[in-house]
C-alpha cells in the first residue's frame, strides 16, 4: 500500500516541505511548497515561533494529508561528534558510550537525548561512530511544540545527515573518495563530509562529520545593513541580485564587495578548521565541496570558495528525480534538498543512517492511532482468519479420524498375526511389550527407553541454547555421541566458567548420571571441553 511521507525542513525564514509517495519498491515526488515566515526583524521570539507556527501549518494545508512525517532538530539544540571505539559490537557500545558522553559534553548524560550511527565498522575489531546529542528539555520542548500543530513525526533527525539519502537514491557519487556538502541557510550553516567506501555495495556512502555554526546569510545581510543602512528589501536584492564574488571580473562596487567578503570571513575560518580535522582524522583531506541551500543562490559564491579554501566548489545537483505524472520539479531546487533527504530517511534504511532522537520517553507512539484508524479492516480480516482456522481444524480432524480408523484396522490386524488371537490394539501393545521384557530378562535395564537419541540431542541443544543466549556465551559444539545408554559432547566456548555452567546445565537432567567434565584445554581464546554421562532412562 502507497504511503504519503512528508520531509519537514523548519527554518527561521521559511518552512519546507517535500511529499513522496512510496510503494515496496519505489518513491516519487508528488508534491512541495515552501511558506516564508512572515516575521519582522525586531519582533521578539515569542513572535517569531508564533510565525514560525502559522506557516507550518499553512504547508500543510497546502500539500494536504500525509501518513508519515520526517523532520529534524533545529541546529542550535543539538551537536554531531565523531568517536571512536574499540569494538564494534552494538551491546558493548550502547553500555560504553554514556561514560564517554559524560567526557564529550557540558551535560549530565541523564539530561541528554542521544543516538549514534557507524562510520566504520570492523566485525570483530574497532569501529567509528557519529554521536547525536541533544538536551533532552530542547527535544521536549521541540516536539511539544509541533504536536501542538497536529503534526507527530516519527523520526527527528539531526541537521546535515539528510544528504546522505540524496547520495543513496539520488545523487550519483562524486569520482573522489571523501567530500563534503555546505547548507547555507539563514541562520545557520551546515558542513557535512562524505567518504565513499567502495568495497560496500549496500551502503556506499558514510558520514564522517557534521558541524553547523550559527551564522547564515541573515548576517551577509546584516553586515550590509551595518555598512550601507539598507532596509531588509534592498539587502536581499544586493545579495542575491547585485552582488557577484567571483574573484576577477566582478562589477559590485568595491566597498560592497569588501563589507560581504569581510562578514563572510567567521564562515572560512570555522571550514577551514573542520576541513583540517578531517584530513588529520582519516589522512585525506575533501577533494570538492557542494553548495546548497539559500547561499547557492549567491552570484560567485562558488569562485570564492574555490580561491579562498583551495578547494574545488560547486553546487549540489540531483542526478535524477522521479515525481507524479502531474508534477513538474521546480527550476530553483537547492532550498528544497534537505526537505527532500527528510522525506527520502524513510524511504530507505541504512545501517550507517540511523541517528533518531524520538529516544526512549520521546519514541514515536502513533503506530497505535494508525492501528486505530484502520481497527474495521484489521477486524474483518482477523475474523476471516479466525473462519478459516476453525475450517482447518475440523478438515483435520475428520482426515485424523478416518486416518485413525484405517490404523486401529492395521494394528489388529498384526496383532492377530503376533499373538495368534483377537486383542484390543492398546492391550496388544501392552502385551508385546511384556514379550519384549521377558526376552531381554525381564529386569529393569530391559526396559523400552523412554528417551532415544533423538531426545536426548534436542534436550542438551535445548538447555545449551538457551544457557548461551542467557548469559551471552559463545558456545560451538564440534561432536555428538549419543549411544544406548551413554551421551558425550565436545565443542569449544569463550571461557572455563561457562564451561561450569553447561555442566550444571546439563546436571539438571533427570536421565543423566554420573555427568562428568573432561580436562579443559585452552587453544588461544578458546576453551576446549568435553562432557559425558550415562542415560539412565
Amino acid at each position: 500500500m502507497a504511503q504519503r511521507i512528508l520531509g519537514l525542513d523548519i527554518g527561521q525564514s521559511a518552512v519546507k516541505g517535500v511529499v513522496i509517495e512510496t510503494t515496496l519498491r519505489t518513491a516519487h515526488v508528488v508534491g512541495f511548497h515552501s511558506e516564508p515566515v512572515m516575521i519582522a526583524p525586531e519582533s521578539g521570539e515569542e513572535m517569531a515561533h508564533a510565525a514560525q507556527h502559522n506557516a507550518i501549518r499553512n504547508l500543510m494545508e497546502t500539500l494536504g494529508p500525509v501518513e508519515q512525517v520526517v523532520t529534524a532538530l533545529p541546529s542550535d539544540r543539538q551537536a554531531c561528534s565523531a568517536l571512536d571505539m574499540p569494538f564494534s559490537d552494538t551491546t558493548k557500545i550502547d553500555q560504553t558510550l554514556p561514560f564517554q558522553l559524560d567526557d564529550l559534553t557540558p551535560f549530565d548524560v541523564d539530561d541528554l537525548i542521544y543516538d549514534y550511527q557507524f562510520i566504520t565498522k570492523d566485525r570483530k575489531g574497532p569501529s567509528r561512530i557519529l554521536v547525536g546529542t541533544a538536551p533532552r528539555q530542547e527535544v521536549g520542548n521541540f516536539l511539544e511544540e509541533i504536536q501542538d500543530l497536529e503534526i507527530d513525526p516519527r523520526i527527528v533527525m539531526m541537521e546535515g545527515l539528510p544528504y546522505t539519502h540524496l547520495y543513496d537514491q539520488l545523487i550519483d557519487p562524486p569520482n573522489v573518495p571523501v567530500w563534503a556538502v555546505l547548507d547555507l541557510g539563514d541562520h545557520h550553516a551546515t558542513l557535512v563530509v562524505f567518504q565513499k567506501d567502495e568495497e560496500d555495495s549496500q551502503n556506499p556512502v558514510r558520514v564522517e562529520l557534521v558541524r553547523t555554526i550559527k551564522r547564515g546569510t541573515h548576517h551577509l545581510k546584516q553586515a550590509l545593513n551595518k555598512a550601507f543602512q539598507f532596509d531588509e528589501k534592498e539587502c536581499h536584492e544586493w545579495l542575491f541580485n547585485y552582488i557577484d564574488l567571483k574573484p576577477q571580473g566582478s562589477q559590485t562596487d568595491e566597498r560592497v564587495l569588501e563589507a560581504t567578503t569581510r562578514s563572510l570571513s567567521p564562515f572560512l575560518s570555522e571550514w577551514r578548521r573542520t576541513l583540517g580535522s578531517v584530513e588529520r582524522r582519516i589522512s585525506q583531506a575533501p577533494q570538492h565541496l557542494y553548495v546548497t541551500g539559500g547561499g547557492a543562490y549567491i552570484h560567485g559564491f562558488n569562485e570564492f570558495l574555490t580561491q579562498r579554501l583551495r578547494i574545488e566548489t560547486s553546487r549540489l545537483e540531483l542526478s535524477r528525480i522521479n515525481t507524479g505524472e502531474d508534477l513538474e520539479w521546480t527550476d530553483q531546487p537547492y532550498t528544497y534538498f534537505k526537505a527532500l533527504g527528510l522525506a527520502m530517511r524513510y524511504a530507505k534504511k541504512s545501517i550507517y543512517s540511523n541517528i533518531n532522537l524520538r529516544q526512549r520517553e520521546f519514541s514515536f507512539k502513533g503506530d497505535l492511532q494508525f492501528l486505530k484508524e484502520r481497527i474495521r479492516p484489521i477486524l474483518f480480516g482477523l475474523a476471516v482468519l479466525f473462519v478459516l482456522f476453525w475450517v482447518s481444524v475440523i478438515t483435520q480432524i475428520y482426515a485424523r479420524s478416518a486416518t485413525g480408523v484405517e490404523l486401529r484396522k492395521e494394528v489388529k490386524s498384526r496383532c492377530q498375526e503376533i499373538l495368534n488371537r483377537d486383542v484390543e490394539p492398546g492391550r496388544c501393545l501392552r502385551l508385546m511389550r511384556g514379550k519384549i521384557q521377558q526376552v531381554r530378562g525381564g529386569s529393569s535395564t530391559a526396559l523400552i527407553p523412554r528417551v532415544s537419541a533423538r531426545d536426548v540431542f534436542f534436550e542438551v541443544y535445548d538447555r545449551v541454547a538457551k544457557l548461551a543466549k542467557r548469559r551471552k556465551y559463545k558456545i560451538v559444539i564440534t561432536t555428538w555421541r549419543i549411544t544406548e545408554d551413554r551421551f558425550n559432547i565436545e565443542g569449544e566456548t569463550t571461557s572455563f566458567a561457562a564451561v561450569g555452567q553447561i555442566e550444571q546445565e546439563l546436571k539438571t537432567f533427570q536421565c543423566f548420571q554420573n555427568l562428568t567434565k573432561g580436562k579443559l584445554q585452552k587453544q588461544g581464546a578458546k576453551v576446549v571441553f568435553r562432557i559425558r554421562a550415562r542415560i539412565s532412562c
